[in-house]
């Protein structure tokens, strides 16, 4: 399984990573990049995503490392909304999936924080927000990354790690506030 991580920096808090799992061998970048793109105008002007080069394969039973792959990588995407934003405060990338693993459905989750201050109102994102992200995720599920993308269950004591398909891709209306493991 391949593991791709698209790196934040430049804004308080940073840097951050989003984390990209996929079943297939694919170069996710430019895919990933164009998703970014679309979604560029709701992140602050001082946001930066980077798309490394390379990734990792791992084994899906156990998460261990077992080797690299080359990408051809992509351009930078910073952000082109306004420079007033909360740190912490962002939105919620629900990856959806129609397996149960241990009697829980699988679901993915990927935090897009921050977001610019014009893509929220009353601690909700804004329904053109909203409209903004759903349209370039459902673009992106029918990229060729975005269809081999997968949810990864990681492995738990007596239950090994799988990787599942995803189903579906929704963004959820209220702001998601990520608090990093130092709070």
């Amino acid at each position: 399984m391949q593991r791709y991580r698209v790196h934040w920096s430049g804004f308080t808090g940073s840097p951050g990573v989003s984390t990209f799992y996929f079943g297939s061998p694919v170069d996710p970048a430019a895919d990933l990049h164009t998703l970014f793109t679309a979604i560029a105008g709701h992140l602050p002007s001082q946001v930066r995503l980077d798309f490394p080069t390379s990734g990792d394969v791992i084994t899906d039973t156990s998460g261990q490392l077992t080797g690299s792959f080359t990408s051809s990588g992509a351009a930078q995407v910073a952000g082109s909304g306004t420079n007033i934003y909360a740190p912490t405060t962002g939105a919620v990338w629900k990856w959806l999936t129609s397996t149960a693993i241990n009697g829980r459905k699988v679901l993915g989750k990927t935090f897009i924080v921050p977001v610019d201050d014009g893509s929220l109102s009353s601690g909700t994102l804004t329904t053109a927000t909203v409209t903004a992200m759903q349209t370039a995720l459902t673009t992106w599920h029918a990229t060729t990354a975005g269809g081999l993308q997968k949810v990864w269950n990681r492995p738990r004591v007596g239950v090994p790690g799988a990787q599942t398909a995803i189903t579906g891709v929704t963004v959820s209306n209220f702001a998601a506030v990520l608090r990093s493991r130092r709070d």
